[in-house]
């Protein structure tokens, strides 16, 4: 897990990394200023932020107002103000904590908007669907997480179900955009749900998946290393 720290005061800098070190499994990644901080999150996205409410004279809120930023934040502050605690409500993923503060307090503040993070990406994930075409040419939408695993054959892919399949004439390649972070590719013919995975085999080479047996590719062997 990797934290984004955004503060200027070395004493609260080092008060902060004692607790995170103490009381978390995390990389600290630490800025001290607002620039720094835009730098970083234009190329890297972070688990969380724990961030200052004013930096070089300017308040942090406007640089985590993109809604595509959706790991929680904890803002913190020395000299609390009817507005910040406005402006941190205003993100829902957001919380704000005024100094001094106990490190139980942090890590608590923390963890809950963890949690809530991924509760939400849960949801959103769990309600993705991928688009096919019926027997009927009528469109099903799929729920992604009832889907076990989708097969090449040919021209087509067959994409299985607890008791269903459906053909659809489409690469394999072309499916994975569309799925979610639950997928992955163990084969060139295979993509599997990890979230059926009963058994891996790395002997042998196959997954058992739900009861079914799905071969492992050299060349993905550490794809499925990475997921297991």
């Amino acid at each position: 897990m990797t934290i984004l720290l955004l503060e200027a005061d070395p004493i609260w800098q080092l008060k902060l990394r004692m607790i995170l070190e103490e009381f978390t499994d995390t990389a600290i990644v630490l800025v001290t200023t607002l620039q720094e901080a835009s730098d970083f999150l234009n190329h890297s996205t972070p688990d969380a932020v724990i961030a200052n409410v004013e930096l070089d004279g300017l308040l942090s809120f406007q640089l985590f107002a993109d809604v595509s930023r959706t790991y929680p934040i904890i803002f913190i502050t020395g000299q609390p103000d009817d507005s910040h605690l406005r402006q941190s409500l205003s993100l829902s993923n957001a919380g704000l904590l005024v100094k001094p503060f106990h490190a139980y307090t942090l890590v608590s503040a923390l963890e809950t908007r963890l949690n809530q993070n991924k509760a939400s990406v849960f949801k959103n994930e769990s309600s993705k669907t991928l688009s096919v075409i019926g027997k009927h040419r009528q469109t099903l939408q799929l729920p992604l997480s009832k889907i076990i695993y989708i097969e090449a054959e040919g021209n087509y892919a067959i994409i299985y179900q607890d008791n269903t399949k459906h053909s659809v004439k489409r690469a394999l390649h072309t499916i994975v955009p569309e799925l979610d972070m639950s997928f992955g590719r163990v084969h060139k013919s295979f993509i599997i749900n990890f979230g059926f995975v009963n058994r891996v085999n790395l002997t042998e080479k196959y997954i058992n998946l739900n009861g079914q047996k799905i071969p492992i590719g050299r060349k993905y062997r550490q794809e499925v290393l990475s997921r297991i």
